[in-house]
């Protein structure tokens, strides 16, 4: 793809892998570029908290790390404070980004009304920083409720399914 094609410019070789949405997949796939020696990697959790143990890995092996687009968690260890276990974040900004996109809602429902809301995987840091902002924008608009609230896992005939049977069934 388009990241392999650009790494080749700049003299750098690529590997792409797909945890599959797969915690344990990410992992060990973590740890296996660990292993392996790899120079840096990029990594999008597929959970704030699952990814954790690869990214320690790689932090202890001094193999930087750069979470992409959802942040892993960022604890440090229980007896005493260590570095973040991932050297840097680019992303935006995803509770700012929920708000806006709530409050766009309500104001399109002329400030009152019923929504539904689909999300992508429970637990990933995308999921849990744009709540947030739906919460805050609703938290103002008490004429608002929300009715439904389901994962779909990024997953387009899962959210297809999802969809329909709260369009037809109310559940």
């Amino acid at each position: 793809g388009a990241v392999q094609a650009r790494g080749e410019e700049l003299g750098l070789s690529v590997t792409v892998f797909d945890a599959k949405q797969d915690v344990s997949n990410q992992i060990s796939q973590v740890e296996s570029v660990v292993s392996q020696g790899y120079d840096g990697i990029l990594v999008e959790p597929v959970s704030k908290e699952g990814v954790t143990a690869g990214l320690k890995a790689a932090n202890e092996a001094g193999i930087p790390t750069i979470t992409l687009a959802q942040q892993a968690s960022q604890q440090r260890g229980a007896q005493q404070a260590s570095p973040p276990q991932a050297s840097a974040f680019v992303g935006g900004n995803d509770t700012a980004a929920g708000r806006l996109e709530m409050e766009k809602a309500i104001e399109a429902m002329g400030g009152a009304g019923t929504v539904a809301i689909l999300y992508g995987p429970m637990g990933s840091d995308g999921q849990l920083l744009r709540k947030d902002g739906y919460d805050q924008a609703l938290a103002d608009h008490p004429g608002v409720s929300v009715v439904f609230e389901q994962t779909a896992n990024w997953d387009t005939a899962e959210a297809l399914t999802v969809t329909e049977n709260w369009l037809s069934t109310g559940q």
